[in-house]
């Protein structure tokens, strides 16, 4: 029941990276405390949210690899649909910047 919520919920104002994790598939790793409250907007069923993860206490090669993501221009990209969602995720190696772009199918 908590899953389905979190799952359905189109807000920022919790369980944002469970609602990013079950809609991409990607397990986003521990994010530096600064960047914990992502910045996250919704708007025409569109929501983007970034984090910057951890590199002290994160192995970004095996997330990179344990999460599908193929190098492309310069970054880190991972996507995919199903029938409720388009998504992307763009992940800068450098910075430790994880962004996410997701479009909800009605």
């Amino acid at each position: 029941m908590l899953t389905s919520h979190i799952y359905n919920n189109q807000t920022c104002k919790s369980f944002n990276i469970d609602h990013l994790e079950l809609r991409t598939g990607i397990l986003i790793p521990k994010v530096l405390p600064e960047a914990y409250k992502c910045k996250c907007e919704i708007a025409q069923q569109t929501r983007t949210a970034s984090y910057v993860l951890d590199k002290n206490d994160v192995d970004l090669d095996e997330f990179i690899e344990s999460n599908d993501f193929e190098f492309s221009n310069g970054q880190y990209i991972a996507s995919g649909r199903d029938k409720k969602t388009l998504w992307e995720a763009r992940f800068d190696k450098a910075s430790a910047k994880l962004d996410f772009y997701l479009k909800y199918q009605q």
